[in-house]
């Protein structure tokens, strides 16, 4: 930086006129202005500085703990413009024992058209980072412009806005939106402070008055209320941590999770309740089957008047008890007496397949023959009554299943966005310390003589 200045001086006593035509008339300097300064070098040097590999870049994310730093040669991209990229890492910290431990940020810096050697550069970055909640949703777009001054001095003007990829969440994009802004304001002061502490500070006495008046004219713009995750999460402020107590956030996640698995617990019991009726067939009364033909009702009849002692002779049931019987069983469909039941029990097997069980009559031995012959129609029509009853069932229960799979899908979203708040805040907590501590640092060496 001392052979910028030195440059920069040599420059100054030799120049006697000065004038500058060159302009950037990009819409971005309609976005938020981050920094806003006149320093004592030409525009070349601070370029050179700034957006070409060099040891002040390299001193700069070292301050900001970045490490495995690659950047890449200006190349002409299909565009036809100038085009690097820069990649690092970032430690992250304070993720409560889970999670990432470092954030990968790419930078795309792309020069553009309107530049004019040793008058004017601009250059427009888009930043992304991985690993940092909601990264691939957004993004935030940078625009420096670099403008050569009298006494060939530069006039650094930065300007920035977070661009979304992805629609978000209300509150999310909220959050993001006052983290980013402020995490600008945060890495783009630190750099500005940077510049001002290289080239503002005189290498000789002869100069010391020159560099007192352009430190004065410098403008500094900084609208510290928010952080920034998408540039830098190392310089996220206490103050978003603040409005959000991790605390108070991991009890409320405790209590959905107790009442998502209490509304668990009592569905899978109400399912096993469904699965007893289902399976268990009722004895229908047989003095109120009205709808049954003569034929069927004088059989039922007779199998009443069968003699024998209940319990004894013959089971005494009230609906129909699990048995070996299966219809896969049976070579053909058809109506088939239960002998695990002493024929107290029988069933009817569909040809596809379907089962449909009942109890008959106390004492009744069942006949298939005579079933078949004298009331297959009446028979079949009782099937179809208990199977309309069994569809309604079915479909109610369906109803309240898809109720309880919307809420349950409904709670796990809240739980992720929930999750993605708390690794928020932890690394918002974690890394407002280094801030704060580099703040501290600047201020003793400050009031060092």
């Amino acid at each position: 930086m001392s052979q910028l200045l030195e440059s920069s001086d040599s420059g100054n006593e030799k120049a006697e006129e000065f004038v500058n035509d060159a302009e950037c008339t990009s819409p971005a300097h309609e976005w938020r202005k981050l920094v806003n300064i006149i320093l004592p070098v030409n525009v070349e040097a601070l370029r050179n500085e700034l957006f070409m590999k060099s040891k002040f870049m390299d001193d700069f994310h070292e301050t900001r703990k970045h490490y495995d730093l690659s950047c890449t040669d200006w190349e002409r991209s299909e565009e036809g413009d100038l085009r690097r990229t820069i990649k690092y890492k970032m430690p992250l910290s304070g993720t409560m024992g889970f999670g990432p431990k470092y954030s990968l940020v790419t930078q795309v810096q792309t020069q553009s058209p309107c530049c004019v050697p040793n008058r004017l550069y601009v250059v427009d970055v888009v930043n992304s980072n991985e690993n940092i909640p909601y990264a691939e949703n957004f993004e935030v777009v940078i625009h420096h412009c670099i403008l050569s001054t009298i006494d060939d001095h530069s006039m650094y003007s930065v300007f920035g806005q977070v661009r979304y990829k992805k629609s978000v969440w209300g509150v999310v994009k909220s959050r993001i939106d006052k983290n980013c802004l402020a995490g600008m304001d945060d890495f783009f002061g630190g750099l500005q402070e940077t510049l001002q502490k290289e080239l503002c500070t005189p290498p000789s006495k002869g100069k010391r008055s020159s560099r007192k008046k352009f430190d004065s004219t410098s403008l500094t713009l900084q609208t510290g209320n928010s952080q920034n995750v998408s540039l830098d999460p190392q310089t996220i402020s206490s103050k978003v941590s603040d409005s959000i107590k991790p605390g108070f956030l991991i009890w409320l996640i405790f209590g959905v999770l107790i009442a998502v698995i209490t509304l668990n617990t009592v569905l899978l019991f109400k399912l096993w309740v469904l699965e007893r009726e289902l399976s268990i067939e009722a004895m229908p009364d047989y003095d109120t089957l009205s709808f049954l033909s003569q034929s069927v009702r004088e059989y039922l009849e007779l199998g009443r008047s069968i003699p024998g002692r209940p319990g004894t002779d013959y089971p005494i049931l009230s609906a129909v008890p699990y048995t070996n019987f299966y219809c896969d069983d049976q070579p053909y469909p058809g109506f088939f007496a239960d002998m695990d039941t002493r024929c107290q029990g029988w069933h009817y097997c569909d040809i596809d397949g379907r089962q449909a069980s009942f109890l008959c009559p106390n004492g009744t031995q069942f006949s298939q023959a005579v079933s078949i012959e004298r009331s297959s129609e009446e028979w079949m029509r009782l099937l179809r009554n208990q199977q309309n009853i069994h569809e309604a069932e079915v479909t109610k229960w369906l109803k309240v299943i898809e109720v309880a799979i919307t809420l349950i899908q409904n709670t796990e979203k809240t739980l992720v966005e929930l999750l993605a708040q708390i690794q928020l805040q932890e690394i918002i907590e974690a890394h407002s310390n280094g801030k704060s501590h580099r703040n501290m640092q600047f201020l003793n060496e400050n009031k060092s003589p």
